[in-house]
């Protein structure tokens, strides 16, 4: 299921954005946050600290530290995390200095970027939406204490794509006054 989900983001991400010149695409709104292109990167640079040890889980090549096998706050911290990160913003968070995205001038091929990883994440969560991953964890790539469920792990990653997804339209709307396709 949230194999699907990323393809749909995908496809929405190139439907609202694919279209747009590069200056759009690197034009901060009147509040200074982030451009489009900045919610972008910030995704292609927090998916990529997790997608090596996603894949190294996928080919079982990953070996659980004790750590990971008994935090007690396992479900605890992914439920809390997916929720604080998902789409609907409960609160406003400061992007962790490893997430942070660049303030450089992205080309067009930023979203043709965002598109190769996407179509990486949906081959690792076909293999890892499988029950034999269930038990999987990892930790996460921000805080050596914060270890997560692999299927948290991805579901955290789609909620995280959704709030900035929403927030790149709104920023485009906000902008621009183009309304969401």
């Amino acid at each position: 299921m949230l194999a699907k989900d990323i393809l749909q983001i995908t496809e929405n991400t190139i439907k609202e954005f694919g279209n747009l010149e590069e200056w759009q695409l690197n034009k901060k709104p009147v509040n200074n946050g982030w451009s489009i292109g900045q919610c972008l990167h910030h995704l292609i640079v927090s998916n990529s600290k997790y997608i090596p040890i996603l894949k190294k889980v996928a080919s079982g090549k990953y070996t659980m530290t004790f750590w990971e096998k008994y935090n007690p706050l396992v479900r605890y911290t992914g439920e809390k995390m997916i929720k604080t990160l998902g789409p609907e913003i409960i609160k406003k968070y400061k992007s962790p200095l490893l997430f942070v995205p660049s303030e450089k001038h992205f080309s067009l091929r930023l979203i043709e970027d965002f598109k190769e990883q996407q179509n990486q994440l949906h081959e690792l969560f076909i293999e890892l939406e499988k029950e034999k991953y269930s038990l999987m964890r990892i930790t996460s790539p921000v805080a050596g204490l914060i270890t997560l469920s692999v299927h948290d792990a991805i579901k955290l990653i789609v909620a995280h794509e959704r709030r900035h997804l929403k927030q790149a339209i709104k920023i485009k709307f906000i902008s621009f006054g183009i309304p969401n396709v």
